[in-house]
């Protein structure tokens, strides 16, 4: 069993009991970055717990609406979308208020500004990288989840 707790505001590691950390073979939780939600993988008992609530068994978006939320691996973002719009859908849950999040999103990421209205599929990988992460914190997130962030800069 694996007991893990995180304060707000802090970072936090938790890996797997798989053949010395390789990530492949890790079965402490997997990511279904499709949906955007954390998911227990099997074969594990017990859950994963979000301020006190188990939401190992809700749906993706339900997760999403209590605040948790994923930045996946891999640069993953709408590349037909411009960098713009890819930030608004980080906040598509939140409302109208949140477009004012954007400015400070360009602020904590410079080069997305230079690209705003550019497809997010012509950014480098590592402007890619920014955004998915500028995405995730549109959420505003109770806790923001990454799958191995030091193995995507790896990735060159």
């Amino acid at each position: 069993m694996v007991r893990s707790r995180c304060s707000r505001a802090s970072i936090s590691k938790l890996r797997g009991g798989g053949d010395g950390g390789d990530p492949r073979r890790e079965r402490c939780g997997q990511v279904d970055a499709d949906a955007g939600a954390l998911r227990p993988a099997s074969p594990v008992s017990g859950g994963i717990a979000f301020d006190r609530d188990d939401i190992s068994r809700l749906p993706a978006h339900k997760v999403v609406a209590r605040g948790v939320v994923l930045v996946p691996e891999g640069r993953q973002v709408f590349p037909e979308l411009s960098v713009l719009d890819n930030l608004r859908l980080g906040a598509f849950l939140r409302d109208a208020a949140a477009e004012d999040e954007v400015p400070a999103m360009l602020e904590r990421f410079p080069r997305l500004r230079e690209r705003l209205h550019q497809r997010a599929g012509l950014l480098s990988g590592g402007e890619q990288q920014m955004l998915a992460i500028a995405r995730g914190l549109m959420a505003k997130p109770g806790c923001c989840c990454s799958t191995s962030p030091r193995s995507a800069s790896r990735r060159r």
